[in-house]
């Protein structure tokens, strides 16, 4: 062979490698990838994701009859909004579930008498992938403020990372996070808000975290003297971010700035 077709064989080949680790990084392996064709794999999939038990929960007699596909419209999640924006995702809706949480730091008189929120699970049909869980919120508390805008949001989540390999439920559950996330206090939280993202926190290599926002929760105590600084809305909102693998508690903010009060977002 002469040295020229030579040279032409070491560019092809070399050429075929690159496009086969650029294939590889952008398209999920086959096996992380869990298409859920019908209303049964949404449900167990979303289940994986939540661990939430059948008896803490109310279902109909037909539970799939809590599982539909919707087209979600003007989505604002961080991050993960552009993959959602008109969208058909599969919807798994728990009604009014009780949340245990026994390992978490919380008086058993409040989880007794906890009010109980009617979860919505949002799937990828085509990956499985997790997109987020939200509690229902009927609107009514005056101090509650919109959230931050996405754009405002994402200036402070650099080391996040939209990771479409998220499709495969974590050891740490939904239910397991909870617990652990006591800031953000899921059973006084007027409202949830659940996104899995892959995140790089300080010495920790890129992971799977759990950012989880409690909404409308009792300000906390030690903010009470300054509260003609920090008004009420801007102290009743906390983000948790709880890693999925080991359960690390890593961070607790409030993080309001970009928040607007909320007389100004009924203009």
């Amino acid at each position: 062979m002469k040295p020229e077709s030579k040279i032409a064989l070491m560019i092809i080949v070399l050429l075929i490698c690159i496009s086969s680790i650029v294939v590889a990084e952008t398209h999920p392996p086959d096996s992380l990838i869990h298409p859920l064709e019908t209303a049964e794999q949404a449900l167990t999939h979303a289940l994986s994701f939540t661990g939430f038990s059948k008896d803490c929960y109310k279902h109909p007699a037909d539970s799939l009859a809590n599982v539909k596909k919707v087209i979600i419209t003007d989505d604002y999640t961080p991050l993960i909004r552009h993959s959602l924006n008109d969208k058909e995702v599969w919807q798994v809706t728990f009604d009014s579930v009780f949340l245990g949480l026994p390992d978490a730091r919380i008086y058993p008189s409040a989880i007794a008498n906890q009010i109980q929120k009617t979860w919505d699970i949002y799937l990828d049909p085509e990956t499985g992938r997790f997109l987020k869980a939200v509690t229902r919120y009927d609107g009514s508390d005056p101090n509650l403020s919109d959230e931050p805008s996405p754009e405002f949001s994402e200036k402070g989540m650099s080391s996040w990372s939209e990771n479409l390999l998220i499709s495969d439920p974590p050891p740490v559950s939904i239910s397991n996070a909870l617990e652990i996330a006591s800031f953000s206090q899921p059973i006084s939280a007027k409202q949830i808000i659940i996104t899995l993202v892959m995140m790089e926190y300080r010495d920790l290599s890129l992971r799977p975290v759990w950012r989880i926002i409690g909404r409308g929760i009792p300000p906390v105590r030690s903010a009470e003297k300054y509260g003609r600084k920090f008004p009420l809305w801007t102290r009743n909102r906390m983000t948790s971010l709880v890693e999925a693998i080991d359960g690390l508690y890593l961070n607790a903010a409030s993080c309001n700035a970009g928040l607007k009060p909320p007389s100004e977002n009924k203009k």
